[in-house]
């Protein structure tokens, strides 16, 4: 769906498609089934 290269860019692809709550909440980006972390994971930025 798209390509991110921090936290604050994965929150706004999911903000963009409507998978996160509202603008002004936390986006849960350690949810499994959620995202798919390829390379790292949450905390691991390459």
């Amino acid at each position: 769906m798209g390509l991110a290269h921090g936290r604050g860019e994965v929150a706004a692809l999911l903000r963009a498609v409507g998978f996160a709550p509202g603008p002004d909440e936390a986006v849960e980006l350690d949810r499994p089934g959620l995202i798919e972390w390829r390379g790292g994971d949450l905390d691991t930025w390459g």
